[in-house]
């Protein structure tokens, strides 16, 4: 889309790696291509998608075929996703669980923290900007939005494995991060 000038997407400069596993990739959820643009940055990712995502004909085996994980949760859920960090992988999760343009942290699932603890994995917290009209739940599709659409992804925070002690202390962390960026 960047090409045609329908949008501009910024994200930050990579990072060298220090873990040898994979990282989680926690961001807000604005609108329906997050997940396209978080995968456009973090280029060995694996999604955690919303189960219902599963029965669309084009999302849905798009998901499947890149054996994204669907977040039926429990504990299968969990397994998958800490045995994709251990074979180096990143897990991209949003955390919302939802799509919302305000972020609404009373809405936070805690199954990325359960996972972050299991593994060890590093949490990198990730905040995206984008426009209110574009590609958004509370925009109608038919609606053309203002073009040339400036998204901007920026990483707040990058929270080490193992720094938290308990998956009440990672989400409480990635919600404080959150809480600080909306007030902005």
């Amino acid at each position: 889309m960047g090409f045609i000038g329908v949008l501009r997407l910024t994200t930050p400069d990579k990072t060298p790696r220090k873990a040898t596993g994979g990282e989680i990739w926690v961001m807000n959820h604005p609108s329906i291509l997050d997940g396209s643009y978080l995968l456009k940055y973090v280029t060995n990712g694996t999604c955690i998608y919303k189960d219902q995502i599963g029965s669309n004909p084009l999302y849905g085996s798009t998901a499947k075929l890149a054996q994204h994980i669907p977040n039926v949760g429990g504990p299968d859920m969990v397994r998958l996703a800490c045995e994709v960090l251990a074979r180096g992988e990143d897990l991209i999760i949003f955390p919302e669980g939802t799509r919302c343009t305000k972020a609404d942290l009373s809405k936070f699932k805690s199954g990325f923290a359960l996972i972050a603890k299991r593994s060890k994995a590093a949490i990198n917290v990730m905040w995206m900007e984008s426009p209110d009209d574009f590609m958004t739940r509370e925009a109608p599709f038919w609606k053309v939005p203002q073009l040339t659409a400036e998204v901007d992804i920026s990483r707040i925070e990058r929270i080490e494995g193992g720094d938290c002690r308990s998956v009440r202390d990672i989400l409480e962390r990635v919600k404080e991060c959150y809480a600080e960026r909306a007030s902005r």
